[in-house]
């Protein structure tokens, strides 16, 4: 009857639950070893990396990892002299990080963390200016 029915229910949500938790996980070992190739100056090697947490991502609505995803495609960008793409991947990692499924307001900030000294690198203050004060809201918010 209706108990066996809501058991049944109960355990596939646990089901469903379980994999998409070894899908985060599976990501983060993903990023990570992108993250790895990208500090040893593995470019292209992090890029495919890079790419393939992406697919992930957004495959189960991790945004997140999808905004660290970002991030570090991003500082590949810059790094090989990809100023238009590395921007606008900087840009999506602000973008991906509001949107964070966790709602803890720490990819933000690690987004911030990235974006505001590259533009005022950059020396594109009016860009950086008005995250700096987002940046001092979402960390008192912590």
């Amino acid at each position: 009857g209706e108990p066996a029915l809501h058991f049944d229910m109960e355990k596939r949500l646990v089901d469903l639950l379980g994999k998409e938790e070894r899908f985060r996980h599976q990501g983060e070992a993903m990023y990570t070893m992108a993250n790895q190739l990208f500090t040893s100056g593995e470019f292209e090697e992090a890029e495919k990396w890079y790419a393939r947490t992406q697919k992930l991502a957004e495959a189960h609505g991790f945004f997140s990892l999808e905004s660290r995803r970002c991030l570090g495609l991003g500082l590949v960008a810059l790094e090989e002299k990809r100023d238009k793409d590395g921007m606008e991947l900087l840009w999506n990692s602000l973008v991906a990080a509001r949107l964070d499924e966790i709602e803890d307001g720490l990819s933000e900030l690690s987004a911030l963390t990235v974006l505001i000294p590259v533009l005022t690198t950059r020396k594109e203050l009016d860009e950086a200016e008005p995250l700096v004060l987002r940046f001092r809201e979402a960390a008192k918010e912590q």
